[in-house]
């Protein structure tokens, strides 16, 4: 099994499931689940990029920015990682890059896709952003060190050397996560910030059985003790 590339989507096909990546601005993240005992996404959610508003003083979603989106300039395969590339262009003041890895059986009974998020900037100081937003449906997050879909059966966490560099933010009231914030501090020219995140899943979801707390702390542990990627 490899990464299938045809611009602007590619995909990896398993076991139990299918990752499927739409390239386009904004990056989207899809997991379909092949099982005949749940219909629709396991876990979906938008990689945004935006300026730090307390950093800049203009909105996130300016006009400028949301008519000139940063676009996918190249995407290729290298052995088992699919790198796309979002190279900065006026009106940004950054860019970005993401690196995917599909890792099977990460533990027992759970597949889960590793992303390294890299932002870098040309000028003398900028403020990058990426915002991650679930987008599937009946799949709110909630939860701390990491956030577990409302279903049970995904959990999406940064690596624990990288949760700080994380914001999260949840309603008051039901405690769902509307987006969480990747970076946002102050970074001058030639600097890359990097952070590693996992989205792992069930690889049989029923109703019935969730992904229990035992199984997710396995997987964070086995994360938090991956070696880094090629590209680091």
């Amino acid at each position: 099994m490899t990464w299938k590339l045809t611009l602007p989507k590619a995909c990896y096909e398993a076991t139990g499931s299918i990752v499927e990546l739409g390239l386009s601005s904004p990056l989207h993240v899809s997991i379909v689940s092949k099982s005949k005992d749940f219909q629709g996404q396991l876990a979906g959610f938008q990689v945004i990029p935006n300026d730090d508003p307390a950093f800049t003083g203009q909105p996130a979603d300016s006009e400028l920015h949301a008519s000139n989106p940063l676009r996918c300039d190249d995407c290729y395969v290298r052995e088992n990682d699919l790198i796309a590339i979002y190279p900065q262009v006026f009106p940004w003041a950054f860019g970005f890059q993401v690196d995917f890895r599909f890792q099977k059986g990460l533990v027992a009974g759970v597949d889960a896709l590793e992303l390294w998020l890299s932002v870098q900037t040309s000028l003398l100081e900028s403020a990058p952003k990426l915002t991650l937003q679930p987008t599937a449906d009946g799949a709110s997050w909630k939860g701390d060190r990491y956030w577990v879909a409302g279903h049970g059966h995904a959990v999406i966490m940064p690596h624990p050397l990288d949760r700080a560099d994380c914001r999260a933010t949840a309603s008051p009231k039901t405690g769902d996560v509307s987006q969480i914030d990747c970076f946002g501090r102050f970074m001058e020219k030639g600097v890359i910030r990097r952070a590693r995140w996992l989205l792992a899943w069930s690889t049989s979801p029923t109703s019935k059985s969730p992904l229990s707390s035992s199984t997710i702390d396995s997987v964070h542990q086995r994360f938090a003790e991956s070696p880094l990627p090629l590209t680091a």
